[in-house]
């Protein structure tokens, strides 16, 4: 991996804040000249790191690891499948200023760099707004408050989170090497923030809803034990065979209640009928679902450690020194503490 070491302005960075500048010029509004600069990015960050493709390898086993570390019981999947997701929006147009306020106050950071982006309409799928990287502190965060999705202070909080672990990642004192991470971690930090927010301002119903979509993540991770176990590729996978596994008994139990036992097993053979269509394979579900909500957990069990130093996380999150190794130097106790996620997530909630 190439690396400047103790300069801000190395050419690899003077170039790829150059370009991050123009990227978030046209980025929702100049879908062509966005995709060119994102792809003249991700070109110059490979050239950079010349290793890329052995560490993602690495990171594959390293993450599914940690999953096989987390343990959920059927109670706790029933409480956050109980969960009422209607009344979640709350933002308004000082909503974003009540964000940057908030994290600058466990951060310790000024954030007035930090650019708001407001869009008419915002229609996504996968997520309620975006904090798009640009230069040191300049850092974009994309969302609208006329959304197909939740539009809530706690979800700014999540993305000016991001901003916030940007800055402490692009510290003049940090190598080049820096700039490329793992993303459970960086996801870990923007969650931290997201649930500081919720324990002091929000409620039950709110902090339950901020942990809903780990819920199809963890039925992802099962499914991934499941073709693993039984050496079938995602797309050979029949749904309706799959729910009889033991492995899903847990889910389905915990829509037993309110559903009976065939609407249930209905529903979590959905699940993996959609998973199914969203993923080519494993190694799909493994980078695009199971890693960004890693970050979940690991951020409860950083809620739980006294004094939590978000700068020695988004420092120490080099994406060169493997995953595991990296959340042991944050605290030892972190990894330990995920096999108690029902613990982390009671007290948590509340």
């Amino acid at each position: 991996m190439t690396e400047a070491a103790g300069t801000l302005n190395s050419p690899f960075r003077e170039r790829l804040y150059e370009l991050e500048a123009e990227y978030c010029k046209h980025y929702k509004f100049d879908d062509s000249e966005a995709s060119r600069l994102h792809a003249e990015i991700s070109a110059l960050l490979l050239e950079n790191c010349p290793d890329w493709h052995e560490f993602s390898q690495r990171e594959l086993g390293s993450i599914f690891d940690i999953y096989q570390m987390i343990n959920i019981s059927g109670e706790t999947i029933r409480r956050l499948a109980d969960m009422e997701v209607g009344g979640l929006s709350d933002s308004d147009s000082s909503s974003f200023q009540e964000a940057i306020n908030y994290v600058e106050g466990i951060t310790e950071l000024d954030l007035s760099s930090v650019k708001e982006v407001r869009l008419n309409r915002y229609d996504c799928i996968y997520s309620e707004g975006e904090c798009v990287a640009c230069d040191k502190n300049n850092h974009h965060v994309y969302y609208s408050l006329d959304s197909n999705q939740v539009s809530s202070v706690d979800l700014l909080c999540h993305e000016v989170g991001h901003a916030a672990d940007f800055i402490n990642a692009r510290t003049e004192f940090l190598e080049d090497n820096s700039l490329h991470r793992h993303q459970s971690l960086a996801e870990a930090v923007a969650f931290y923030c997201q649930f500081r927010y919720l324990i002091e301002y929000g409620d039950e119903k709110k902090r339950t809803a901020s942990l809903g979509a780990f819920l199809y993540t963890y039925l992802a991770y099962l499914l991934c034990c499941h073709c693993f176990n039984n050496k079938i590729p995602l797309d050979q996978i029949e749904p309706y065979e799959a729910v009889e596994d033991e492995i899903f008994s847990s889910f389905i139990a915990a829509y037993l209640p309110r559903h009976g036992e065939e609407v249930a097993r209905d529903f979590v053979a959905g699940k993996i009928s959609a998973i199914q269509n969203q993923y080519q394979d494993l190694s799909q579900v493994i980078f695009m679902e199971l890693n960004a909500r890693l970050g979940i957990p690991l951020a409860l069990a950083l809620l739980s450690i006294h004094n939590s130093n978000l700068y020695q996380v988004s420092k120490s999150n080099i994406l060169s020194v493997e995953l595991k190794e990296v959340v042991q130097g944050i605290d030892s106790g972190i990894l330990g503490s995920l096999s108690n996620l029902d613990v982390l997530i009671a007290k948590y909630i509340g």
